[in-house]
């Protein structure tokens, strides 16, 4: 049968022929002068020996052999990966435009299209639509008189709910979560969900599902680095289940843009979406078709999200190292009920008076920052340190690495607050330390993020002692979704005041 030798012959050839061009396409390198890096497997890449604390591992790469500069394969895609501030304030701040792109994920794209600010890719548009909600956030509560009081006046009912608990073990993410979504709908929506609001009650529960699921945690980071995946049985139903997640979430916010835009007033301008229906009609707007209603309801869902994930986590994590450095805690303690002794409410006018109490904030977004990573794409051939990154290329700025630089910070593995204390006792604040990143994408609610944890966290400790309940809660038992949040836990709090 020589028809049938040859056939085999012919399918052992090509059998070669694809081995070898796949190994040719896994080794070949971007450029003879990219950045060094572990090539990891034909396929998968170096996704396999990642562990459980990419950032880990890759501070660790980074330290023992490749420098602070390195690529990385993921699958086949070679990507370049930052580990510390001076790399990545070169790339993000002095080489901005170069580096401001964003990569593609469809995992986050498939309901969006292209829309918001979080994923889509650096053009004229995006920066047109950043440029209009600075100003926009500003109007509606961004500056500091009115964001003080939105944050207080929520921080105020958070202190009524948990004194109906007082003593009682108590889920405070559960609470920190609807505070953290009162205080962004009252900007973006001019008023918080009513109680009655059935809306507000499955946004809750989403957000719940973004930063707690489980199977998310397990399935998000190879849905985001191999697309296909999403084609095979557990990969599709987790896909499925995170788009449905989203289009409810977009769905409501459409009702809530649909509804301002029936009431819109041009000469009263209630909040966010308000600001945006103006500039639609009456303002610059007009003549960019990047000003479309699905752009804002995408703009308010981007906005959203981002801020109740952020500010949730953030004091959930400070109550944690509460428990966990009792010798800390202590001071925090004593100078925040020293300073606002006389007034019914902490304020940001003294704010500059609590020296331990924002050295011990800035340490913890050292030291437990919700965002570990945060990635851009070249939108232009460029050199960096001598390594040329060819346009198109992913970057990761790994923020946990920078903000654990040796070189930086002396025992960076230590959670001290002491390190941001002068030898007079005073507060020293760090550009070092960048949670909400830098650069032309720099996270845009970074000013109410601080604000909030900063009035949240004092008004609890004003109020409150911080008691454990059922023993001190991990500093280890966290979820990985879309942000760093510390695992579900409970405490107990006994009234003060």
């Amino acid at each position: 049968m020589w028809f049938v030798n040859i056939i085999q012959w012919q399918v052992e050839w090509w059998l070669v022929i694809a081995v070898a061009t796949l190994f040719y396409t896994w080794w070949q390198r971007p450029h003879p002068q990219f950045p060094p890096g572990p090539r990891g497997l034909p396929i998968f890449g170096s996704i396999p020996f990642l562990g459980r604390r990419a950032e880990v591992t890759l501070r660790k790469w980074s330290l023992e052999k490749y420098g602070p500069i390195m690529s990385v394969r993921f699958g086949m895609k070679s990507w370049v990966v930052l580990n510390d501030h001076k790399a990545i304030t070169e790339a993000f701040v002095n080489n901005g435009y170069a580096f401001a792109g964003r990569p593609e994920m469809l995992i986050f794209t498939q309901a969006t299209k292209q829309l918001g600010i979080v994923f889509p890719d650096y053009s004229e548009s995006l920066k047109r639509q950043r440029r209009f909600g600075m100003l926009a956030l500003q109007k509606c509560g961004f500056a500091k008189r009115d964001m003080e009081k939105i944050i207080l006046d929520e921080a105020d009912s958070l202190i009524r709910n948990i004194g109906e608990q007082e003593s009682l073990p108590v889920n405070i993410l559960k609470l920190l979560s609807t505070t953290s979504s009162n205080i962004i709908s009252v900007v973006m929506l001019g008023e918080k969900f009513n109680d009655t609001d059935k809306r507000s009650e499955k946004v809750a529960e989403i957000l719940h599902y973004l930063l707690y699921d489980p199977v998310l945690a397990v399935a998000l980071p190879l849905l985001m680095m191999f697309p296909s995946v999403r084609h095979l049985p557990f990969f599709r139903g987790v896909s499925k289940t995170f788009k449905q997640q989203q289009d409810t979430m977009l769905d409501i916010f459409r009702d809530l843009v649909n509804e301002h835009q029936e009431s819109f007033d041009p000469n009263q301008s209630r909040d966010f979406i308000d600001a945006y229906i103006h500039e639609q009609q009456h303002g610059g707007g007009k003549n960019h078709d990047s000003f479309s209603d699905e752009q804002l309801v995408v703009y308010v869902r981007d906005l959203f999200t981002a801020s109740a994930e952020t500010t949730s986590s953030m004091v959930g994590w400070a109550l944690t190292c509460m428990l966990n450095y009792p010798q800390f805690a202590e001071p925090l303690v004593h100078e925040i009920r020293t300073v606002f002794e006389n007034d019914r409410r902490p304020s940001l006018a003294k704010k500059n008076e609590l020296h331990f109490t924002q050295a011990f904030i800035q340490e913890l977004f050292r030291y437990r920052s919700v965002t570990r990573f945060t990635n851009r794409k070249t939108i232009k051939n460029t050199v960096l340190r001598g390594y040329f990154i060819p346009k198109g290329t992913q970057v990761m700025a790994n923020l946990y690495a920078a903000m654990r630089d040796p070189d930086l910070w002396n025992d960076p593995e230590v959670f001290d607050p002491r390190r941001h204390i002068d030898e007079n006792g005073e507060f020293v604040l760090s550009s070092k330390i960048i949670p909400f990143s830098i650069g032309l994408r720099f996270c845009m609610g970074e000013r109410l993020a601080r604000n909030s944890l900063y009035l949240l966290l004092t008004s609890i400790v004003l109020n409150f002692d911080v008691l454990e309940a059922g023993g001190i809660p991990s500093l280890f038992a966290s979820t990985s979704n879309i942000v760093y949040s510390p695992g579900d836990f409970k405490i107990r709090l006994k009234c003060v005041r």
